[in-house]
């Protein structure tokens, strides 16, 4: 259920691909006019099947083709100043623990470089690292990777392979949904918005695909446990899920009714505040309220990498 405005492929810009789409439903492409009024005659389904046939997925970090765009009338201007102009509104936000799984493991290609396979290696996770810090886009591009590599290598052996895929999975998390996600809370919190934050921390492994040695609760994971539906195949309740199911809904039932997940008692969730940034609830069999949603990643994308950037600024180099 995650997902996040401030995220690399919630805003896309799209041009290149609409053109392409259009191209193949015949449209001209040599005037934004005569192209949208050519679009304007096709229907839906026709624009549906022109979509597989381009294909909707992008092959970098932007993950997708096409998304909404700040067009100065749907969307009149960026995110952070609607959302400043909107009227307040009370939020539950949240991700999955491992939400970067459900494309390097459950749904990754063989093919996909975001794909963790047995074969897996520390260079390629470092491939990955630079992709995520282009040099095109950093200045201190080499530091900054090191510094990443150190961030989530740190704590194990590079050479457990098991380790290896775990980190792949939460680096890319951290980048298309858990640090956004966390940027989009800081911004309705500053905005005074009533913000409850969560991480869905369970996952039975019979949920997970043969071979998944991670097996922890990747992205749409928790959709069985509210709607009882199962996006990434069926398996059989156990009491633990049961149980998870009744917790999860009863918050969001409370929720809908009352605008706290508490309900009228028991006020164990507390919604974010601009003192208690961090603060979430992990649900699970036993929900436990904590500080620390995804704090190291935050603070690695958040601060130190911008910090560096800027220290560069300031770098006065020798004269030979």
């Amino acid at each position: 259920m995650a997902g996040s405005a401030s995220a690399s492929w919630a805003l896309v810009d799209s041009k290149f691909h609409s053109k392409a789409l259009a191209t193949q439903l015949k449209c001209p492409t040599n005037s934004s006019e005569t192209m949208m009024e050519c679009l304007r005659a096709v229907t839906n389904e026709k624009i549906h099947e022109a979509v597989l046939a381009v294909g909707p997925g992008a092959p970098d970090l932007t993950l997708v083709k096409f998304s909404p765009v700040i067009d100065g009338e749907f969307l009149p201007f960026d995110v952070g100043r609607l959302r400043k102009e909107a009227p307040r509104k009370r939020v539950i936000a949240g991700a999955a623990e491992r939400e970067g799984g459900f494309m390097t493991i459950k749904f990754g290609p063989e093919d996909s470089k975001y794909h963790s396979g047995p074969n897996f290696s520390v260079a390629d996770f470092k491939n990955f690292l630079a992709e995520l810090l282009p040099e095109s886009s950093y200045q201190n591009f080499e530091l900054l990777r090191t510094l990443a590599a150190h961030e989530y290598l740190r704590n194990g052996d590079p050479g457990n392979h098991t380790l290896l895929v775990e980190e792949h999975m939460k680096a890319l998390g951290d980048h298309v949904l858990n640090v956004p996600l966390y940027k989009d809370v800081q911004s309705m919190v500053e905005s005074d918005w009533t913000v409850f934050l969560y991480s869905f921390d369970y996952s039975n492994p019979a949920a997970s695909v043969e071979n998944d040695p991670i097996k922890k609760a990747y992205h749409i994971m928790e959709i069985p446990y509210l709607f009882e539906v199962f996006p990434l195949g069926s398996f059989k309740f156990n009491r633990q899920d049961e149980r998870v199911l009744r917790i999860f809904t009863r918050r969001l039932t409370n929720f809908a009714k009352y605008g706290d997940p508490n309900g009228r008692k028991n006020a164990m969730w507390k919604a974010v505040t601009k003192d208690n940034k961090d603060h979430y609830l992990s649900i699970s069999t036993h929900p436990t309220f904590q500080p620390g949603f995804h704090r190291s990643a935050a603070n690695f994308w958040m601060t130190l990498v911008p910090d560096i950037e800027r220290l560069g600024r300031y770098h006065i180099k020798q004269p030979n």
